[in-house]
């Protein structure tokens, strides 16, 4: 186990930059790291693979995209892990996706946020930023965890899940997702055994989730 911890990257990976690499993240802490640019928390990028298991990746901020993790041409898997309390002063609160599938199993992200409305480019004049998980062309598969904004809706934009470009496959399944549409265009499908309730969480304002 580690703790990454009050780092500064002028440019990406304020706690942890990773190219061309395979990383296994094991019942560690990532939070309070800052990326001038992008990714506050983790950067990874040129065909990198991560495992991040049992582990908290939490108020981290980034300048540009990606408070928690930014993930381009990679491969991610969360497993047990808390992702929360992360900023971007562009899009991507929590997680920012680029040709980057992701499978979270038995996760939680929950009040990301992001600073800045994006246009989302079909005419309807709506924003298409993302609190908690920004999407191009990034297949998703959600198992058994919470996707969740609980933030007052002037403290953050746009939507909770957001993609660009072709659709991606996003597979939901016993898990509970809110507020995670941006438009008409983009209203996901729960799938199986899914909800969209409130988790009751314990304490959010401590960060008890």
């Amino acid at each position: 186990s580690s703790t990454f911890s009050g780092n500064t990257s002028i440019n990406q990976g304020g706690g942890i930059y990773a190219i061309n690499s395979n990383v296994t993240i094991d019942n560690s802490t990532i939070s309070g790291n800052l990326a001038n640019q992008t990714g506050g928390g983790i950067y990874l990028s040129n065909y990198s693979t991560i495992n991040i298991n049992s582990s908290e990746i939490s108020n981290n901020s980034a300048g540009g995209n990606a408070g928690g993790i930014y993930g381009a041409q990679s491969y991610l898997t969360i497993t047990n892990v808390l992702v929360s309390e992360n900023e971007a002063s562009i899009v991507g609160g929590g997680l920012y996706l680029s040709s980057t599938p992701v499978e979270i199993i038995n996760s939680t992200i929950v009040n990301n946020h992001d600073e800045q409305d994006v246009g989302c480019g079909d005419g309807t004049g709506n924003m298409c930023g993302a609190s908690n998980i920004w999407n191009a062309f990034s297949d998703l598969d959600i198992l058994n965890s919470i996707i969740w904004q609980g933030l007052p809706e002037d403290s953050w934009e746009g939507a909770g899940i957001y993609w660009t470009g072709s659709p991606p496959e996003i597979n939901i399944s016993y898990s509970d997702i809110s507020q995670n549409y941006s438009n008409i265009s983009q209203i996901l499908e729960l799938g199986t055994g899914s909800i969209n309730d409130d988790p009751q969480f314990t304490d959010p304002d401590n960060g008890d989730y």
